[in-house]
């Protein structure tokens, strides 16, 4: 239960910090212009978050000319957005700002990729680039075990992060610029610091709040303060309140106490909206029976009242996780496409005892398993009993296939095209990734949600089965 809760936060929250602020205006110039310089990129995107939810992150993919040029524009509620730029897998920042045009050259370095700015906005463009490059999380841990740096390192590295971005916001000669993005490096130099934690506490099995500094960052926490939702630190607020509280092992129970937390202590409006995505998010993470999902919208209808179109929206993204017996057949035989574009059923592989990892290449938890699931794989490499497969629900083919050419994994791999992912995870009832599948040599179930790789475990526990 205690990793559930550790890295439904960590999933939720990964990468996504854009923001907005400011007043509202009009105008036809484009908010943003630029090129890519090298011609070998297979995908740009600019990612935003128009009021600051994680769970309206946009990721909109830009088509640009064949020489690499391209335009973006948006309306935009509020006067100002800051967003994230992404290059396949390099990230970066910028500023835009109604009437205004910046422009940004990505350009080779070397093996890496920089930003240039030019246009409007470049001196806070500049600021936000280095805030998104100071935190982002992929600094912050390793999927390969050897790479893993320590606690003390990581902090090392953030607080060397951190300071230097500080250097560079204090050179803004806007003052309110300089506090706003003071407030905002303050509030990610905050929550990165209790990420770390966190994997702290689930690498040595303890409760994160005996780590120095952790209780005295939730206590420094503002609910009604925007920069804690634009900055993850309201969820983490949340999640430590509920546990003082009494945390419930029960997903309903846990769930109305947290509604009845932000009903006490939340007041301001946008950051009262956010929670109203995410505990639903959360909720729907622990795969809800029709009773815990009609029990749980009673109350959650009380609580977001003041939101009837969020109400609708949470009850049609609610599904029931259906009871997929031991023993019984696929609910669903999806149709899985190889790296190579060839396509086989699922129910073709049958004949060994197979383990399936479902997950994607976004995902953090997922490729934090992928090492373990290597030495799983080559632990039962000349065992003809059982197989490994990995199934991958990327919308990106190309970021999948990236990956495997990357981490060149030995074993069977595996895309659900389109309508193939959304009816085999609706039918298995998958509401978060990773998902482990055990089915018997006759292709039944046998068990829907099994033990992860890295568990301790897996390895006997498969031996047993065997």
């Amino acid at each position: 239960m205690k990793s559930t809760k550790i890295y439904s936060l960590f999933a939720f929250a990964a990468g996504m910090f854009f923001s907005a602020a400011c007043s509202s205006d009009t105008s036809n110039s484009p908010l943003m212009t630029g090129s890519v310089g090298d011609k070998d990129f297979e995908s740009l995107q600019v990612v935003y978050s128009l009021d600051g939810d994680r769970l309206s992150t946009v990721y909109q993919e830009i088509d640009p000319s064949a020489d690499g040029t391209f335009s973006f524009s948006l309306d935009l509620p509020e006067k100002t957005l800051d967003v994230a730029i992404y290059v396949d897998n390099d990230i970066f920042g910028a500023r835009l700002e109604e009437g205004k045009t910046v422009h940004v050259d990505i350009v080779r370095d070397g093996d890496a990729r920089e930003i240039r700015f030019s246009g409007d906005n470049t001196d806070a463009s500049n600021v936000y680039n280095a805030y998104v490059k100071a935190y982002d999380i992929m600094k912050y841990f390793s999927i390969d075990p050897s790479m893993q740096k320590t606690y003390e390192e990581y902090r090392e590295l953030l607080d060397s992060e951190h300071d230097a971005l500080k250097s560079r916001i204090e050179s803004l000669e806007n003052r309110k610029l300089r506090k706003y993005y003071t407030s905002l490096s303050e509030g990610m130099y905050n929550w990165s610091k209790v990420r770390i934690m966190l994997d702290k506490a689930y690498d040595e099995d303890m409760e994160v709040s005996d780590i120095p500094g952790y209780n005295e960052i939730i206590e420094g926490i503002d609910p009604n303060d925007i920069i804690s939702v634009r900055t993850n630190l309201i969820y983490t607020w949340l999640d430590a309140r509920c546990k003082q509280s009494g945390e419930s092992e029960n997903p309903v129970e846990s769930s109305i106490a947290a509604m009845n937390i932000a009903d006490a202590e939340v007041t301001d409006e946008r950051c009262r909206k956010a929670l109203m995505s995410y505990i639903p998010y959360i909720f729907q993470m622990s795969g809800p029976s029709k009773a815990d999902i009609d029990r749980f919208m009673a109350e959650f209808s009380e609580f977001a009242k003041e939101n009837p179109q969020l109400i609708e929206s949470t009850k049609r993204q609610l599904v029931p996780e259906p009871v997929i017996a031991q023993g019984s057949e696929l609910p669903y035989d999806p149709v899985l496409t190889k790296p190579d574009g060839s396509k086989v059923r699922l129910s073709d592989l049958r004949g060994k005892f197979t383990y399936i990892d479902i997950w994607a290449t976004w995902c953090g938890p997922c490729c934090m398993e992928i090492p373990h699931l290597e030495k799983l794989a080559d632990h039962f490499a000349d065992n003809g009993n059982v197989q490994f497969l990995s199934i991958s629900t990327d919308t990106d083919k190309d970021a999948w296939l990236k990956k495997l050419e990357q981490d060149k994994p030995a074993w069977p791999q595996y895309i659900l095209d389109g309508e193939e992912n959304d009816n085999f995870m609706k039918a298995m009832g998958i509401t978060g990734i990773p998902r482990f599948i055990m089915l018997d040599k006759e292709g039944r179930i046998y068990e829907a949600d099994a033990i992860r790789p890295s568990n301790e475990k897996i390895i006997e526990t498969i031996e047993s089965l065997l």
